[in-house]
């Protein structure tokens, strides 16, 4: 497993920074860039226009567990691919990314249809200028794999808060995955307002589950939740304590499985109450001549001997 970051803070100095520490930690990193709101449009030939950018490029040449990728937004599908694509030119040009953070991914289907849809063209132009280079969406909730496998390398499928995330772990089906499950490095997590120690390592053991979201990526952090969104401007407290725990043998927290049906036994020698106008019999608990199903609707069963219904329970 490794950590995804999005770093949001002004680089100088860079000394203590957000980079420094993340980069230089003993885990694997993905730190998202994001000098210009998504633009990066401040590039001098080869390297950033601003001086203090580059500082930042080599800390990340240097420390090769560590990388980076350039952030840019989608708004859905609605943002200028023009644009877009400039700012992935500079980020290519200037940054030396792995690859491209896309947020506001769509997940409507028809947004990435195979061809020349939008995701479509931006997957294609990324892969046109490095083959290797890694295009992680981020629809920030459950979306098909099957549909968007082929625009998306990567996706942050989960950018909730801490509360959000326990009551969707509790939800009868996870609401951060789709109709297809993921498949193992596909998916990334990230929760916020985790207050500490313990709670980032349940969240992080909930997120490794392969029925709920089965992700190798995470990021958790202390800023925001009770309806605050985080800033991606510090660290949290307990860095260094994840950032040792998700290189750790993860055993993974899973859902509990759904509660078995719930039978009664009928009184011995007696008979359930059944129908016997109603043809379509239930399947009695086994060892018991008839039972009532809880939570059915029709609460029935055959008396011992058979009855009116055209398979009789069994025995």
């Amino acid at each position: 497993m490794e950590l995804v970051v999005p770093i949001y803070q002004w680089p100088a100095p860079l000394e203590g920074s957000m980079y420094e520490q993340v980069a230089t930690s003993s885990v694997r990193t993905v730190t998202v860039l994001n000098p210009g709101n998504g633009l990066a449009n401040q590039c001098q030939g080869s390297v950033p226009a601003n001086p203090v950018w580059q500082p930042v490029v080599t800390l990340y040449d240097s420390n090769p567990p560590a990388r980076t990728i350039g952030y840019v937004y989608s708004q859905w599908g609605n943002h200028s691919l023009s644009v877009v694509k400039q700012s992935i030119d500079n980020y290519f040009a200037c940054f030396n990314v792995s690859g491209i953070f896309v947020d506001e991914t769509a997940t409507d289907p028809s947004q990435c249809n195979g061809h020349d849809a939008y995701y479509d063209q931006l997957y294609a132009y990324v892969k046109g200028k490095d083959p290797k280079a890694e295009v992680m969406c981020n629809p920030g909730t459950g979306f098909d794999y099957a549909a968007w496998k082929h625009c998306c390398d990567r996706a942050m499928v989960v950018e909730v808060s801490l509360s959000s995330f326990n009551d969707g772990f509790t939800s009868e089906a996870s609401p951060f995955m789709g109709a297809t499950p993921y498949p193992p490095g596909f998916a990334v997590v990230l929760v916020y307002g985790v207050p500490g120690i313990t709670e980032m390592q349940q969240v992080v053991r909930r997120a490794a589950c392969a029925n709920f979201t089965n992700a190798d990526g995470v990021w958790v952090l202390e800023e925001g939740g009770n309806g605050v969104l985080p800033m991606y401007t510090t660290l949290p407290s307990y860095f260094a304590e994840e950032a040792e725990y998700v290189k750790s043998a993860i055993v993974p927290e899973c859902p509990p499985p759904p509660a078995p049906p719930v039978y009664t036994q009928a009184p011995t020698g007696g008979a359930c109450w059944f129908n016997p106008n109603d043809n379509n019999c239930e399947i009695c608990y086994p060892g018991y001549y008839q039972c009532s199903w809880q939570g059915c609707y029709k609460h029935q069963c055959s008396p011992p001997g058979g009855s009116a219904c055209t398979n009789p329970c069994s025995s």
